[in-house]
């Protein structure tokens, strides 16, 4: 279990540890040798069990975990969840309703507390339940690394790479007696059904499946670790990414191999939400990006995927309406646009009305409008006769969709003098020959608003 601390760094001096402790042979084993480190690691550690109130003996469970970590003069704390309402009450099975709970309770306790870390005690036959769990419900290499040694920075596992009759060991040697929970052994759940059934039936076939599965799982826990690493590297290259949005150039996209181009899908695809696509998820969105007549689906948590113009575009649903006034000397930036609007005094004139734009003060009425595009907006661009459709003239220049709503407009009264990036209404240029003008700049916070504003 050192190697393993050691290895993955799953310790910070200082830090203090929640321990999930069950009183089972795993976190009981897990316990005992933190304690044992506890100084040579120079962390503290605090123990953490929930009462799931599932059995008439959970109580006396709850006590022996006291009764433990008093004996080691750690803190303890536990605390009790209705497991069986909560499954109720959220239409979950039993399992699942008992780890949101044990999860929502370690998160609460570790803020109380002040501890950095969670250590849970899954060991090698966790892992390979894990990774046949998700050999069965079709999952992919990022599934079968199965569980991680250090998850979201905080929740680690070190026993993750010790045998379970290695902590059993363990503890007899020590002379401690563990609890047994007689639900580990209910068939009615699957993880049970895959540990007591499936697996001794494999272990026919390979005695040392179980280690064979685990190290798989490792093989698939490295490489996509320097997967991920690669996928990143050209995400960065080539999405242009703003809240709620990502935009992929589809000739690159295309150009990429198959692999490469659903990783890169699914981590466009994690900007906007936390779930994880299925492959069938993930072939779906290829479709819109390769086969001509499909040019948008929908994906789980109110993302869509559609073709616009070079882009490949993932969305999700908001609001991203914006206003705003700005007066002379002030800069503010735009919501979810990665853009800003600067609006100074210049003696003279300067700029191209695009990214810079300069007017006559005394055509202007204050205060100065900074809004989002609405429809039936109406915008008068230099060497135009009349006022046009600001949809119009977005299509014009081909600006693209996903990005219309984050392109700020400025109005004076009811007029817009800029289109910030694209254009100016001329009527309100300085005169020729005039004092001090007002000038208003479009500042970039980011690459991706300037590979767009070309």
């Amino acid at each position: 279990m050192l190697l393993t601390i050691r290895y993955f760094r799953l310790f910070d001096p200082g830090e203090k540890v929640l321990v999930g402790v069950s009183g089972g042979p795993d976190s009981l084993a897990l316990l005992l040798v933190l304690h044992e480190l506890a100084s040579s690691l120079e962390i503290g550690l605090h123990v953490a069990h929930l009462n799931h109130r599932l059995r008439p003996e959970a109580g006396e469970e709850a006590d022996f975990v006291r009764e433990v970590a008093s004996s080691l003069g750690i803190p303890c704390t536990v605390g009790a969840e209705e497991v069986r309402e909560l499954a109720r009450s959220r239409r979950l099975g039993l399992e699942e309703a008992g780890r949101e709970a044990r999860y929502a309770f370690f998160h609460r306790l570790r803020e109380e507390v002040g501890a950095r870390k969670l250590a849970l005690a899954h060991t090698r036959e966790d892992q390979a339940v894990t990774v046949l769990h998700r050999l069965l419900r079709g999952g992919g290499r990022r599934g079968l690394r199965g569980m991680l040694p250090c998850r979201e920075g905080w929740i680690v596992r070190p026993l993750l790479y010790t045998g379970r009759d290695q902590a059993e060991a363990y503890l007899q040697e020590k002379g401690v007696s563990p609890l047994r929970d007689p639900s580990n052994l209910d068939p009615a759940f699957l993880r049970n059904r895959l540990r007591h059934e499936l697996l001794p039936l494999l272990c026919r076939y390979n005695p040392r499946v179980t280690e064979r599965l685990a190290q798989l799982a490792e093989v698939f826990r490295a490489e996509e670790e320097w997967l991920d690493a690669l996928t990143e590297e050209v995400f960065r290259s080539q999405a242009l990414v703003f809240p709620g949005v990502v935009a992929l150039p589809r000739e690159s996209f295309l150009s990429l191999p198959l692999a490469a181009r659903r990783r890169l899908l699914r981590r466009a695809y994690a900007s906007l939400s936390s779930a994880e696509l299925s492959f069938g998820r993930v072939e779906e969105a290829l479709e819109v990006a390769e086969v001509p007549e499909v040019r948008a689906t929908s994906l789980p948590r109110r993302v869509t995927v559609r073709r616009e113009g070079p882009f490949l575009v993932l969305e999700g649903r908001g609001e991203r309406a914006f206003s705003f006034f700005l007066s002379p000397e002030e800069e503010k930036e735009i919501p979810d646009s990665d853009l800003s609007v600067r609006a100074f005094w210049a003696e003279r004139a300067e700029g191209d009305g695009r990214i810079k734009a300069c007017f006559e003060p005394s055509r202007l009425k204050w205060p100065l409008l900074v809004r989002s595009w609405q429809p039936g907006d109406r915008f008068q661009p230099s060497g135009a006769r009349e006022p046009i459709k600001i949809k119009e003239f977005f299509s014009r220049l081909g600006v693209p969709r996903f990005f219309r709503s984050r392109v700020p407009l400025v109005l004076s009264g009811d007029k817009i003098i800029w289109v910030a990036g694209y254009g100016q209404d001329a009527r309100f240029a300085p005169a020729e020959g005039g004092g001090r003008v007002l000038c208003l700049e479009l500042g970039f916070l980011s690459p991706a608003p300037r590979r767009v504003i070309q």
